[in-house]
C-alpha cells in the first residue's frame, strides 16, 4: 500500500476550493486564480499525486507508456498512465489528494512536486494534450500551452528574485517558502559536535554521508526499505552486496551508495521478533555497530530507517525507544572526539509522532 505525506497534500485545499468554484463559474479570472495558486503551491514545495512509476525497469501493458531510454544510463525510466478524451485527446491525470484519487479507478500513484511534474510533462511527447486535475471530481483540463506558460512564468520569477532583495519573511508573506523547495534534505555538512534529527520521507532521496539499510542476512534485494534502497541504488549494489557474502544479525557492513544521493550505504540485519531479551540486544547492536562503522569510515552524517518493524515484526514503540536510546548513548560516548549527525527517517505519520515523543522525552531529560 502506498504511503503518502498527507501533510503536504492537505495544503492543496485552496486548489480544491478553486476547482470546485470553477465548475459553476468558469471564467478567465477564476482560471487565473487557479493558475496563480498552483504556481504559489509549486514555489512552496507543493506536491500532487500522479499515476506514474519511477523504476529501473517498468512494464508497459495496455495504456501505460514509457519514454525511450536516455543516453544517461543512471536515470530511471518513468512510466505514466494517461486518460483518453474526445477524439485523439490524451491527458495525464493529477490528483490534489488521495481522497480525490479514490473517487474513480485507482492506479499506482507517485507523490511528486508540482513544478517537477509540470516540467516532466512538458518533456513528454507532443501527442499528449495536457493535464487533467482531479478527473473523477471537480476536474480541470489544462492544455499543454498553459502548462508551458506556467513554467515560463516560474522561470522568469526565479531569474528576477535576486534583484527583488526580499527577505525570507517577505517571501512567506507572499505565500512563498523556499525552505520546502529542496526535494533532497542534505545532512552531509555537519559542523556541530553532534545532533539528532527526525524527518518524514523517503530515505532513498536523502543526501548524507551514509544511509542505513534494514537488510536481510543475505544482503540481497528484498522487500520494504531494503527493496527500495536496492531499486534506487541500481544493479551495482546487488553486485557489491554479493561480494560481502552475507551479514550476521546485529552486525553491519558497508558499500558505496552508487545511484543514491548518499555517499555510502551501511547494511545491518535486525532481529526477527520473538519476544526474547536477546531481540532487544540485537536491535541495539544494529544501531551501535552501524554508527561505529560510519565512524571507522570517516562518515559524519547517518540516516536510519525503522529497523525490524516491518516483516520482522518488532513492536514499533519498543523498537523506536531502542533506536533513540542507543544512538543517543553512542553520541554521548563519542561526541567529544567525533561529531556525528544522526537522522531518523520514517515513512508513516504515526512513526513520526512516536519518534518525536521519545526524542522529546530522552533529549529533554538530558538537558
Amino acid at each position: 500500500m502506498n504511503q503518502f505525506d498527507h501533510r503536504k497534500l492537505a495544503e492543496n485545499r485552496e486548489l480544491e476550493r478553486i476547482l470546485k468554484e470553477l465548475q459553476t463559474d468558469f471564467s478567465e479570472d477564476r482560471l487565473n486564480e487557479f493558475t496563480n495558486a498552483l504556481i504559489l503551491r509549486g514555489l512552496s514545495g507543493g506536491e500532487l499525486l500522479v499515476p506514474m512509476l519511477v523504476r529501473e525497469d517498468v512494464p508497459t501493458p495496455g495504456d501505460v507508456q514509457a519514454p525511450e531510454e536516455t543516453e544517461d544510463a543512471a536515470r530511471c525510466q518513468v512510466a505514466y498512465q494517461s486518460l483518453t478524451g474526445d477524439g485523439e485527446d490524451e491527458w495525464i491525470p493529477a490528483f490534489t489528494s488521495e481522497e480525490e484519487a479514490d473517487k474513480g479507478e485507482r492506479a499506482e500513484l507517485t507523490q511528486i512536486g508540482i513544478l517537477d511534474f509540470l516540467d516532466f510533462f512538458t518533456n513528454l511527447e507532443e501527442g499528449l494534450t495536457g493535464i487533467v486535475f482531479n478527473p473523477w471530481g471537480n476536474q480541470l483540463l489544462m492544455p499543454r500551452d498553459i502548462v508551458e506558460s506556467i513554467l515560463d512564468a516560474v522561470e522568469d520569477f526565479m531569474n528576477s528574485i535576486d534583484d527583488l532583495d526580499l527577505s525570507d519573511e517577505d517571501l512567506r508573506e507572499l505565500g512563498i517558502d523556499f525552505s520546502d523547495l529542496d526535494d533532497e534534505e542534505d545532512f552531509s555538512d555537519v559542523t556541530a559536535d553532534g545532533a539528532v534529527d527526525l524527518v518524514l520521507g523517503d530515505i532513498t532521496e536523502l543526501s548524507a554521508d551514509c544511509i542505513v539499510n534494514a537488510a536481510n542476512n543475505t544482503l540481497m534485494d528484498g522487500g520494504g526499505v531494503n527493496g527500495a534502497i536496492h531499486q534506487a541504488a541500481g544493479p551495482e549494489l546487488d553486485e557489491a552486496c554479493r561480494s560481502l557474502r552475507g551479514c550476521g544479525t546485529g552486525k553491519a557492513k558497508i558499500t558505496d551508495g552508487f545511484r543514491l544521493p548518499a555517499k555510502k550505504i551501511i547494511h545491518t540485519v535486525g532481529p526477527i521478533y520473538s519476544g526474547s531479551e536477546e531481540d532487544a540486544k540485537l536491535l541495539a547492536d544494529c544501531y551501535w555497530n552501524s554508527l561505529d562503522l560510519a565512524a571507522e569510515n570517516d562518515l559524519h552524517s547517518i540516516v536510519f530507517p525503522c529497523i525490524s518493524t516491518g516483516i520482522f515484526g518488532y513492536p514499533k514503540d519498543a523498537a523506536a525507544r531502542i533506536a533513540v536510546e542507543t544512538t543517543v548513548d553512542w553520541m554521548d560516548s563519542r561526541v567529544t572526539d567525533y561529531p556525528m549527525k544522526i537522522v531518523f527517517c520514517v515513512h508513516e505519520e504515526d512513526d513520526y509522532d512516536r519518534y518525536e515523543a521519545i526524542l522529546d522525552e530522552i533529549l529533554g531529560d538530558a538537558e
